[in-house]
């Protein structure tokens, strides 16, 4: 291992950590700083996602946002942004001692040349970093399993599976954390129970440990899923009857069976995603009885069943993707390769994107930054005129202001502030307080370079391709005269009603 390659990924992770505001997709937010909100008294339990009332989502990732919660309640100044960053910390360290530890189960069964290589990949694709800071099902799921993996396989290969002492047991109960984190976990579980049983033929007595630990971390989930809905439920029953046999998943959208071979690639990591899942496939068939086969194979076969496909679904299996490069390409002209001055140049690249992207990384979907620089900065006697743009759909990120739409032909009072994707000040005479473009009022010209050619794009591959857009907040100082005063903006959050 390059200990300074090492030292550059360790910071660039936690400096993700601090930056990366923006969830990747809704329900990273919605399903667990939502649910902890509402049980400290914030998030009117209105305005929760419909999944709540549906009683069909765990509590144990929201239990942990809580506790968060109620502990920076004792300290001056504390917000929910200072909740969500201490959990991005949290899901990063956690990830990092996955990492160590897979590392090292590697390392005692590479060869040194393979293990160097596997470190190479992990530590500069850029997609490793970035889902690794995600305090969501699929980052905190992944994360869990691994740990759990290497506490109840062997240090070196010479050796029986643990059968006795903590790490077993341990081992167990993080099997269920993962399992209570994310449901769908339950495929790479069984996944690496059929290793364990039919390759590895592990020997009885490594199973009861395991298995203990596994029951009474299952049992431990299902109370606290009791202290969050208030009563004894089984939420993963009613997760698969409204999911699978009800279909409200496939009422999303359905996608063909072959999607995962693109749905993970169509984003910025698109390069290190495409090799760490052609790496997989060839991983797959080169080491069939590999226990990153076992567990990652039968999940990525599970999710192409099923009609509602997303790419944040095949998260999980991203570490042991990256892992599996390496020794898929050992002996083969490919592997060889990575000497070359093209490969030095392009993962070059790479290592520079995941730095971009830990300074300042792009913001997709919901704008966390600019909802917290209005909920910081206005109070409850502002007003602000939404023009083209909008503030956050997350009641807990959501500011005591009250909002307007900027119509045409109404006033606006002096003092009141406008947010807008307009480059320039809606009104003669209006001040930025905020802008999401990183220049400030500079390089206009490349803004709308920028814009056009993300909207080119767009227009060409659709949705698949991000929006890309930039708002700025101004503040009035110039009071615009109208007939009318502008209509008010109700608040609608996303998500609260089920399809």
């Amino acid at each position: 291992m390059n200990p300074r390659l090492y030292a550059l990924f360790v910071a660039v992770l936690f400096v993700t950590a601090i930056t990366s505001e923006n969830p990747f997709q809704a329900d990273e937010h919605f399903q667990i700083v939502e649910f902890a909100s509402f049980k400290v008294g914030l998030t009117p339990r209105e305005l929760l996602p419909w999944e709540a009332a549906a009683e069909i989502r765990p509590w144990f990732l929201p239990g942990v946002a809580f506790l968060v919660m109620k502990a920076l309640r004792l300290v001056p100044g504390a917000d929910v942004f200072t909740c969500a960053m201490l959990l991005r910390g949290i899901a990063a360290a956690a990830s990092l001692v996955a990492i160590g530890r897979l590392l090292r189960y590697t390392g005692a069964r590479e060869a040194p040349v393979t293990f160097r290589a596997q470190c190479a990949f992990v530590f500069t694709a850029a997609f490793v970093p970035y889902l690794s800071v995600r305090f969501s099902s699929e980052g905190l799921s992944a994360s869990l399993f691994a740990i759990a993996f290497t506490l109840l396989e062997p240090a070196r290969p010479d050796q029986p599976p643990p059968d006795r002492g903590t790490g077993p047991l341990l081992g167990g109960v993080l099997l269920a954390a993962a399992f209570q984190a994310r449901y769908q976990t339950i495929l790479m579980i069984a996944g690496y129970a059929a290793w364990r049983l039919l390759v590895a033929r592990a020997p009885a007595r490594s199973w009861a440990l395991p298995t203990l630990g596994f029951l009474v971390g299952n049992a431990a989930g299902f109370a606290i899923d009791a202290w969050g809905y208030d009563h004894a439920v089984f939420p993963f029953w009613g997760y698969v009857r409204a999911n699978l046999v009800e279909g409200v998943a496939a009422k999303f959208s359905r996608e063909p069976f072959f999607a995962y071979l693109y749905l993970p690639v169509g984003n910025l990591f698109a390069l290190p995603a495409a090799v760490a899942l052609v790496g997989s496939f060839v991983f797959w068939v080169r080491r069939p009885r590999d226990p990153f086969t076992w567990i990652m194979a039968p999940s990525f076969v599970g999710f192409s069943l099923i009609a509602h496909k997303e790419e944040r679904f095949v998260f999980p299996m991203a570490l042991f993707a990256a892992l599996a490069v390496a020794p898929a390409f050992v002996g083969t002209r490919m592997f060889s390769l990575r000497r070359t001055w093209l490969a030095r140049v392009v993962w070059g690249v790479q290592a520079i994107l995941m730095i971009g992207m830990a300074v300042h990384p792009v913001q997709w979907r919901e704008r966390v930054p600019l909802a917290r620089a209005m909920t910081r900065t206005l109070g409850a006697t502002d007003v602000v005129y939404m023009d083209d743009a909008r503030s956050t759909a997350f009641p807990a990120l959501r500011g005591r202001f009250s909002e307007r739409e900027f119509a045409e032909g109404c006033e606006v009072p002096r003092g009141a502030y406008v947010l807008t994707s307009r480059a320039g000040p809606p009104l003669p005479g209006a001040d930025l307080v905020y802008t999401e473009w990183p220049l400030g009022t500079r390089a206009m010209g490349l803004r709308a370079a920028i814009q056009s050619v993300a909207d080119d794009a767009r227009s060409r591959f659709g949705p698949v391709v991000q929006p890309v857009g930039w708002y700025g907040l101004y503040r009035v100082e110039v009071a615009r005269v109208g007939e009318r005063p502008c209509p008010e903006r109700v608040f609608v959050p996303i998500a609260t009603r089920r399809p």
